[in-house]
């Protein structure tokens, strides 16, 4: 509910094997009249091979790379470094920021692009199970600052049945340009917990879950940012997208109609506005939660005009509704 622009959604969803990415056109060489190769078994000698005919161009910039020398096919997924970073080691305690180009190995169509979000790039949790496989081989272990083109076997990306919302058949190689931008770990939101003050709600932890108490007052009119925990960590900037956990309660009647906590943080683009960009969700996070230490536990209360406007959205929230929400920042990138 709480919103993200569609195409860096999109993009999450695929990535992580959950969903379909928008079919978009890009900058890969198609090869007309190729036939679907079948199904190859691992040979690391031939697919070394493969993956050494496939040229990539325009690394390192802001614009995407283009990829060249489809068809490709590999029994198991391979990796070629293109770029060799000088930074720590990826591995799956961390969460990588990375800008990735995703090519269909057949045909040579590019499926998605990262660099068509707002961001440029997305944040990928290494140790979640949810995502595909070959793209969490192709990071982890890989220098932060590395560029890495993947050949990713159907094995380790969608399986046999392939994904035909993104023209996947289920014999098609995947070809990732893995640009690894930044390695960080979220962190644990801990220590004692103040409270807002008068004529605002009263947070308490019910077990790692926040419960919202709402006060018999007049809800504010103007977005109200309270730290609970002020946390150690960076300060969040614009532009950056945090990892947070989030509960959120409505003030005319204190019902909790959405949290975050026990399940994976959301990922948000915060101070989109301030640069100029459409920001990716409500008013009240993109401008509420810059300048805001990882590790904080903050308290939004939102009027309208913050939240999801005169609309409303959905059944549960009304145009003239006030929210709170509590927010933990674990990480930003």
């Amino acid at each position: 509910m709480v919103g993200r622009s569609a195409a860096a959604a999109a993009l999450v969803l695929a990535l992580a094997g959950l969903g379909a990415c928008s079919a978009s056109p890009g900058t890969g060489s198609p090869t007309s009249g190729t036939v679907a190769p079948t199904l190859r078994t691992p040979d690391p000698v031939a697919d070394k091979a493969a993956l050494d005919a496939v040229t990539v161009t325009g690394t390192g910039a802001d614009t995407a790379p283009t990829v060249s020398g489809t068809p490709v096919a590999v029994g198991g997924t391979t990796l070629r470094v293109l770029t060799e970073g000088s930074g720590p080691v990826a591995t799956d305690k961390d969460t990588a920021g990375v800008r990735i180009v995703i090519v269909n190995g057949t045909s040579g169509k590019v499926l998605d692009s990262t660099y068509q979000a707002v961001t440029k790039e997305v944040r990928l949790r290494l140790g979640d199970p949810t995502l595909l496989k070959g793209l969490a081989t192709a990071i982890k272990g890989q220098k932060q600052g590395s560029v890495v083109l993947a050949a990713i076997a159907p094995a380790d990306a969608f399986g046999p049945q392939g994904n035909a919302q993104i023209g996947l058949a289920g014999t098609d190689t995947l070809l990732a340009v893995v640009d690894v931008r930044t390695l960080s770990r979220p962190v644990t939101v801990s220590g004692p917990m103040t409270q807002a003050g008068a004529g605002l709600p009263t947070v308490a932890m019910n077990g790692a879950v926040p419960t919202i108490t709402m006060p018999k007052a007049t809800p504010p009119t103007d977005l109200v940012v309270k730290d609970l925990i002020t946390g150690t960590g960076a300060v969040t900037k614009a532009g950056q997208v945090i990892d947070a956990y989030y509960t959120l309660a409505r003030w005319r009647d204190g019902k909790q109609l959405e949290t975050s906590f026990g399940k994976s943080p959301i990922q948000f683009p915060v101070g989109m506005a301030s640069l100029g960009k459409t920001p990716g969700g409500i008013a009240a996070w993109d401008k509420g939660l810059v300048g805001q230490k990882i590790g904080s536990r903050v308290l939004l209360v939102v009027p309208p005009k913050d939240g999801y406007g005169s609309q409303g959205q959905g059944a549960d929230i009304s145009g003239t509704d006030t929210l709170v929400f509590v927010v933990d920042i674990v990480d930003a990138g």
